[in-house]
């Protein structure tokens, strides 16, 4: 079974990630569950009745082409599967946003999205690469603060007072905290790179990954 959803031009899909029965899409404007045809699913997946598709809008969002998505963490509670994942982008007039994803798949399925931190993008200010570790938790960016060249790679992670220990409620909805009052991340630079060698230094993330912190969960 296919779907066909209506969605302007500009909602390109940036990322993609499978969360059991549904596959996450990660949008410019929007995040996106569409259920996997039944032949597809491993046993056990499956559901006696059809899936519906899942959508949680964010209006006047443009998040930039490249998106950073955590692995996906499955628990089992005693009301239904859950589906957990964090992602890390670039909104292109307002700055970087890390969130935490859930997709519930039983008893009603559900989608649900919470903002964990945010950074403004003031003038001059350029962030060239971002990626999230393993467990999305922490994370790395490198960025170039004003109109010197210099560029900096800093290395941030969740507040423990935000570290989440349990899903959201089945059926939560969009658990989103406006961004003038989102936690700061809390950065430490790591890398300060003066003009003089930045043609020496790739912006890739694979380069900066060589210098994030290890991966570890809050404490």
């Amino acid at each position: 079974m296919s779907y066909v959803v209506s969605q302007p031009f500009s909602n390109a899909v940036l990322a993609l990630r499978i969360c059991g029965p549904y596959i996450l899409c990660l949008r410019r404007q929007s995040v996106d569950a569409y259920p996997i045809p039944l032949e597809f699913l491993k046993p056990g997946l499956s559901s006696e009745q059809p899936l519906p598709v899942l959508q949680h809008t964010m209006p006047g969002m443009e998040f930039t082409t490249q998106i950073s998505l955590s692995r996906v963490r499955h628990s089992r509670f005693p009301f239904g599967n859950v589906y957990t994942l964090y992602a890390l982008a670039e909104e292109k007039h307002r700055g970087t946003y890390h969130y935490q994803v859930q997709v519930h798949t039983t008893p009603l399925p559900s989608l649900s999205v919470r903002l964990l931190g945010f950074d403004s993008t003031p003038a001059g200010r350029q962030v060239s690469a971002w990626d999230l570790g393993l467990s999305g938790l922490r994370g790395v960016r490198a960025f170039t603060p004003d109109t010197s060249g210099e560029r900096r790679v800093v290395t941030f992670a969740v507040p423990p007072s935000l570290c989440p220990s349990e899903p959201f409620p089945v059926n939560s909805g969009t658990l989103d905290v406006p961004p003038e009052i989102a936690p700061r991340f809390v950065e430490q630079v790591v890398a300060v790179l003066s003009p003089k060698f930045l043609g020496e230094w790739c912006p890739g993330v694979s380069r900066v990954k060589d210098v994030c912190a290890p991966e570890g969960e809050c404490v």
